[in-house]
Order: C-alpha cells, then sequence, then structure tokens
C-alpha cells in the first residue's frame, strides 16, 4: 500500500468512519457516561460531607497527595470520555449477541466486532490527546481555571465531532464497519 493511499485512509477513518461509529453507539455509551458520572458525583458527595469516610479511605496526608493537582485521582480520571466510550462500545456488542436485530446473529457479530475494532483505534488517538492534555497542561504553572478551560474545551470538541461530524457521516449511511468491497465476500474459499 502506497503512502498516499495509507494517508487517505486514515484521513477517511478520521473524518467519517471513525466519528459514524461513535455516533451511531452514542445510545449506548452516552448512558453510561451519565450513569457513572452521577454514581461519582453521590460517592463524591459522600466522601465530602462524611469525615468518617474519609478517614476510613486513607490518612489526610494521603488524601491531600491522591487529590493535589496532577495527583494520582486527577491522572486516573482524566481518560473519562475513551472510557465511556469504550464501555458503551462493550455493551452494544454483547447487546449484538442477544439481539441481533434482523441480521444473522453471525453476520450482526462481525459487523458489530469491526466497528469496535474501529473505535478502539480511534480511542487510542483520544487517549494520546488526553495524555498530551495530561503531560503538558495538568502540571503546568497555568491557572487552574485555564487548566480546566483546556480541559473542557478538548472535551467539547470531542462531542462537537461526535455529533457534527459523526452525524454528517451516519447520515451519508456510514457505519464504522468496512465497506462491502473490503470485507470481501466473507466465505473463505479453498484453493
Amino acid at each position: 500500500m502506497t503512502a498516499p493511499r495509507r494517508a487517505r485512509d486514515l484521513t477517511g477513518f478520521l473524518a467519517h468512519d471513525f466519528p459514524a461509529a461513535l455516533h451511531r453507539t452514542r445510545t449506548c455509551w452516552a448512558p453510561t457516561a451519565v450513569a457513572s458520572l452521577l454514581v461519582a458525583a453521590l460517592i463524591g458527595w459522600w466522601v465530602a460531607t462524611h469525615r468518617e469516610v474519609r478517614y476510613a479511605i486513607a490518612a489526610p496526608a494521603e488524601l491531600r497527595e491522591l487529590t493535589r493537582p496532577g495527583g494520582d485521582y486527577e491522572a486516573y480520571y482524566s481518560s473519562l470520555p475513551a472510557t465511556f466510550v469504550a464501555a458503551g462500545t462493550g455493551l452494544r456488542l454483547g447487546w449484538t449477541v442477544i439481539d441481533p436485530g434482523p441480521r444473522r446473529r453471525r453476520d450482526a457479530l462481525a459487523q458489530e466486532g469491526r466497528a469496535a475494532l474501529g473505535m478502539d483505534l480511534g480511542l487510542a488517538l483520544v487517549l494520546l490527546v488526553s495524555g498530551a492534555i495530561e503531560a503538558f497542561v495538568t502540571p503546568s504553572g497555568l491557572p487552574t481555571w485555564a487548566r480546566i478551560t483546556i480541559g473542557a474545551a478538548a472535551e467539547a470538541a470531542f462531542l462537537v465531532y461526535i455529533s457534527a461530524v459523526g452525524g454528517r457521516a451516519a447520515r451519508a449511511g456510514r457505519t464504522g464497519d468496512l465497506t462491502a468491497d473490503e470485507t470481501g465476500s466473507g466465505v473463505p474459499v479453498a484453493t
């Protein structure tokens, strides 16, 4: 495969296939994100309002180290968008086993599995961006409001990418799966 062809394939993947797959599976990962954030907020409230719970988790000095800017807690939760999408993708793939819709189960699993693999590759890029923010923005000397603004802007850009670019690609018939000419007949042929 030539370099221009690979670049064209990557551009098509990022402009059509990945955002279409994200948009198409939003009914699985968006509720996962909302439910997870609600549970996290409730647990955070519970821990914040109950001293005995905080002290059962760790000593005050250890909690200060965990929750300091750039600490382990912040680093762990900086990749939540990719985590939610991955969880939703897994749920969708699992649901395909239960209800493949009008497709044969084998065909549905193959289609959803290929789309999930593509989403995994795209999420690696999302994690790369998240890692760059974590490496360069979080520990920087920028004021807290600026670091939060950069993180919120990255999250907003990701959601706009899913909604606008993904919505347009999905309406054009893209699913995140391979096209028919890329998959071939799907039936092995003996030589």
